[in-house]
């Protein structure tokens, strides 16, 4: 008869209907600032930038289902840790590690002191994330017991409040205002200087891409289901980079 004391720590529906209102807020406040700051500054016909944010409309559609897909499906997470190992299940791909072989956390938390998500480094494998779950401390504290504090316990924190209600709205809607901006300077950018711009953005675009693919970020922190959004991103960037390529 095995010894192993086994505790369970289960995904915070809260958090994750959370996670879901901030990212339509996101994408709302992105649609709206950009399609009323095109309408304003650019110097294109009406019906080419409703038809053009129409398409980015359903883009944002799709991606709004798609999240709230991957979050439904975490609500099913189930983090068991016993004497020896910890397991993520819940999900198509899960996540493994034997506490002997864990090497480092890295704690981020939150302004208000909350540990927002852990990553679990250890010896022959992919790190393990841990998001969303209720009592994230007492799993730290946990965990910290069983490697009897012999694991470097790394905690950063986050610099702004990312769940404050009108981050989202901000942070979209500037996000949305400058990007238009800077579509219209592009419009009046001298040869030279939109030659050197289409080198430096090519660059860029390939040093993201290449970062992205080696360690597709919602793969890990999502599963299979995340990879949807790893491989969605990789794409718009291949998208981009010919068009930037070929743009005259």
């Amino acid at each position: 008869m095995s010894d192993n004391i086994y505790k369970t720590f289960t995904s915070s529906p809260a958090e994750m209907n959370r996670r879901k209102a901030a990212f339509r807020t996101l994408l709302v406040c992105l649609f709206i600032s950009a399609g009323g700051m095109a309408l304003v500054i650019l110097p294109v016909s009406r019906m080419l930038i409703i038809s053009t944010m129409g398409i980015i409309g359903a883009f944002f559609l799709v991606l709004a289902v798609v999240f709230d897909r991957i979050l439904e499906r975490s609500k099913n997470i189930i983090i068991t840790v016993s004497d020896n190992e910890i397991t993520r299940s819940g999900m198509r791909k899960g996540g493994k590690c034997v506490i002997s072989s864990i090497t480092n956390i890295r704690a981020k938390r939150t302004t208000a002191g909350q540990i927002r998500e852990m990553k679990i480094s250890h010896h022959g494998g992919t790190p393990v994330y841990i998001n969303g779950i209720e009592a994230p401390d007492a799993l730290l504290k946990h965990l910290c017991s069983l490697t009897d504090d012999r694991v470097n316990v790394d905690e950063v924190k986050e610099p702004i409040d990312l769940d404050h209600p009108l981050f989202y709205v901000f942070f979209g809607s500037i996000t949305g205002s400058v990007s238009v901006v800077a579509m219209k300077l592009l419009m009046f950018m001298k040869p030279a200087q939109f030659k050197l711009y289409r080198y430096s953005l090519v660059g860029f675009l390939a040093a993201v891409g290449t970062y992205w693919f080696f360690r597709k970020p919602s793969t890990g922190r999502y599963g299979r289901k995340g990879a949807f959004f790893d491989y969605l991103f990789l794409l718009f960037l291949i998208v981009a980079g010919i068009a930037v390529i070929v743009a005259d």
